[in-house]
């Protein structure tokens, strides 16, 4: 839970810039995957694609799962991560749009929790 603090802007564009650049931070944390795990997804993307490869027949051997089984599930875990990654997208320009139209400082901190739960 959050804990309301006073936190006092000397004026509404620094108080929207505020609260902008936090709603950008949050998306990409939640969007965040390392440069290196980025690499293997890629790969074994790649290979499900092609319907085998040194990575994906090295996971169907220690999950005991046939190769065309793996690629599947690689290519749905892609689809389900592109699916989180335009939710996120979404929430993060309705938020900052809410922020952009908010009269208030306490407005925009609300527009920021709405984000928030969104994710």
């Amino acid at each position: 839970m959050d804990r309301l603090s006073v936190r006092r802007f000397s004026s509404r564009a620094e108080a929207e810039r505020h609260y902008l650049a936090l709603v950008d931070s949050e998306a990409e944390a939640a969007r965040y995957v390392s440069p290196a795990q980025e690499a293997v997804y890629r790969l074994k993307l790649a290979e499900a694609a092609q319907g085998s490869g040194p990575m994906v027949e090295a996971e169907a051997t220690a999950t005991d799962a046939d190769v065309i089984t793996v690629c599947q599930r690689i290519k749905r875990a892609r689809t389900r991560w592109e699916k989180r990654a335009g939710t996120i997208e979404e929430a993060r320009i309705a938020a900052k749009a809410d922020i952009r139209r908010s009269d208030t400082p306490a407005d925009m901190h609300r527009a920021l929790t709405r984000f928030r739960n969104a994710l």
